[in-house]
This record gives C-alpha cells, sequence and structure tokens, in this order.
C-alpha cells in the first residue's frame, strides 16, 4: 500500500517547482515517487519552466553528437592503422623436410590482405553512412541500425584477425619446442 502524501510535502512539491525545480529533483528532495509528482501538479495547475528542460535536453543532445563525431574520429583512425598493418612484415609457419620453420614474408599473403580489405571497405562504408545520417540528423533508430551494421563489420575484422588453426593452414598455433615428438 502506497504511503500517505502530507500536504506539507505537497506545498514542498508545489512551491519546488514554481522555483523551476525539475520532477526528478522534486521527487529526491520531497521523496514522491514522478508519477504522484506529475498528477499532483497538475491537479494543482502547476506547470514548470521548459526552457531549462529543453535546454538541457538540447546540450545532452550535442554533447551526444560530439561524442558520436569523437567515436567516427576514433574509428577512421582504427581503419587507418589496420590499413597500414596490411603491408607490414607477416610470420608464417611453413612445414619442410627439416621440421616446422618459421618465415617472415614482407607483406601477408594475398589473401589475408583481401579479406581485410573487403572488411574494412563494408566498414569504411558504414562508416560514412553513420556520419551521414548524424550530419542530417536523422531518426535515432536509423543511427542505431548503421552503428550495428558498424558493429557487425569490426567483429568481422576481429574474426579475420584470429587464426584459422585447421588442417592445411600456416595459422595453427604448434610450436616445434613444445612438441613431445620432437624432442
Amino acid at each position: 500500500m502506497p504511503k500517505n502524501i502530507t500536504q506539507e510535502q505537497k506545498d514542498r512539491a508545489i512551491q519546488l517547482r514554481k522555483s523551476g525545480y525539475t520532477l526528478r529533483e522534486i521527487q529526491h528532495e520531497v521523496g514522491i515517487s514522478i508519477g504522484h509528482l506529475s498528477r499532483l501538479l497538475k491537479a494543482a495547475g502547476v506547470t514548470g519552466d521548459t526552457t531549462r528542460t529543453l535546454e538541457a535536453s538540447l546540450a545532452r543532445w550535442e554533447a551526444a553528437r560530439a561524442a558520436m563525431y569523437d567515436l567516427l574520429s576514433d574509428l577512421l583512425d582504427d581503419a587507418a592503422s589496420l590499413r597500414e598493418r596490411m603491408f607490414e612484415p607477416y610470420d608464417q609457419w611453413v612445414t619442410t623436410t627439416d621440421g616446422v620453420v618459421k618465415i617472415t614474408l614482407q607483406e601477408p599473403p594475398l589473401g589475408e590482405v583481401a579479406k581485410l580489405s573487403e572488411a574494412l571497405r563494408r566498414t569504411l562504408v558504414e562508416v560514412n553512412k553513420l556520419q551521414a545520417e548524424l550530419d542530417r540528423g536523422n531518426s535515432t533508430e536509423q543511427a542505431r541500425n548503421l552503428l550495428t551494421q558498424l558493429f557487425d563489420g569490426f567483429q568481422t575484422i576481429a574474426a579475420l584477425a584470429d587464426p584459422i588453426n585447421e588442417p592445411g593452414t600456416y595459422d595453427s598455433d604448434y610450436d616445434v619446442e613444445t612438441d613431445p615428438e620432437q624432442r
């Protein structure tokens, strides 16, 4: 059973609302739920100063947009870093007649570069779409869908970074030094 709201609480809530307090601030001050406060203030004919709430909402919206642009910038930096890694030396284990030997290629195999390039291309397309959505200020749902697609693109890149560890590949974790049959 809900507790009874005293006349003192009602008067204090009305006074605070007229002073420009938000419903959440009044809730913490007086100890009445937001739903009860809303009904109480409506019945008393008290309306709040919505300009303060609107200004705060706009400030939060702009802060969120700025954070999204920071994220986009970071994602583009990550993409540039991944692109640089596609042309770095690549260690590969090869089985020879003398056993397993580690060789270093000047660049990763073309198949690996092609897979990474395609995933990177798709991800950058999604980054550009997200940036266009943010610039146009379209709905949150569309931006959320683009973020989901962007996240899926990065999951694809992460999956490509994991070793395959299947027979016939050179990405296994096999180490001659720890193999008991090689001792």
